[in-house]
């Protein structure tokens, strides 16, 4: 009985070692990959992202007769003055054309004869070369009475009277005998042209006025005005 215990106990024995040894003889069960990190889209890369736009520069501006036309005269420098509303005709030019005119302000009707008038004038292409012409004139002189004044404030003594000064208001008294004679042969010319417009005191006081607007004038120095700095404060 006793050695049938033992013979039992010994068979559980060899079992229990038996299973043992055969969990360790089985390889490993697969384990379940873990999760890989997303690839990065080629969006998201640093070499395919749009460069940050850098700030706009000032753009640079270049300063014209444009810019600085008008200044309460329609004097545009040396080259003659803007002409570009020589054919303009306002409240007061109406009012001044008509009393010119010697026309009595009875009604409308005249104004509408004066807008007849003016287109007439518009019209007139030889007649609107010649004020092209009075503005070069004008020009002229205004460049002459600056380089004078140029010339007088190099040799001028501010206690003497000089004699490079004499000198420089006898050369630009020639000057200015010379513009005064291209003037004088203008006026002739507009005279001629004038004929063709004789049949209407509105034409011909409107002719008038035109002229009388270009020589009049004001005259002023480039140099003298502020030119404002465009340039950008960024610039290297």
């Amino acid at each position: 009985m006793r050695r049938s215990v033992h013979v039992g106990i010994l068979i559980l024995v060899l079992l229990v070692v038996a299973s043992g040894a055969h969990a360790q003889s089985q390889p490993p069960s697969p384990q379940p990959p873990a999760p890989s990190a997303p690839a990065a889209s080629p969006a998201a890369s640093p070499k395919n992202q749009a460069p940050v736009p850098k700030p706009l520069r000032h753009a640079r501006k270049v300063i014209t007769d444009d810019d600085i036309q008008g200044i309460g005269s329609i004097y545009k420098g040396g080259g003659g003055p803007d002409l570009s509303g020589i054919n303009d005709c306002d409240r007061n030019c109406f009012e001044s054309v008509r009393s010119a005119a010697r026309i009595y302000p009875n009604g409308t009707e005249w104004k509408r004869d004066l807008l007849d008038a003016i287109d007439k004038v518009r019209s007139d292409g030889p007649w609107q070369g010649l004020l092209g012409e009075f503005g070069t004139v004008r020009g002229k002189f205004c460049s002459l009475e600056q380089e004078r004044n140029e010339e007088l404030a190099r040799v001028s003594d501010p206690h003497n009277v000089t004699a490079g000064e004499i000198s420089v208001e006898e050369k630009y008294n020639r000057l200015f005998k010379s513009a005064q004679a291209d003037l004088l042969t203008l006026y002739d010319r507009a005279h001629f042209l004038k004929q063709a417009h004789a049949s209407s005191a509105l034409e011909m006081a409107f002719m008038d006025l035109q002229t009388n607007r270009i020589i009049t004038a004001s005259c002023y120095s480039l140099s003298q005005l502020y030119r404002p700095n465009w340039e950008s404060s960024d610039d290297p």
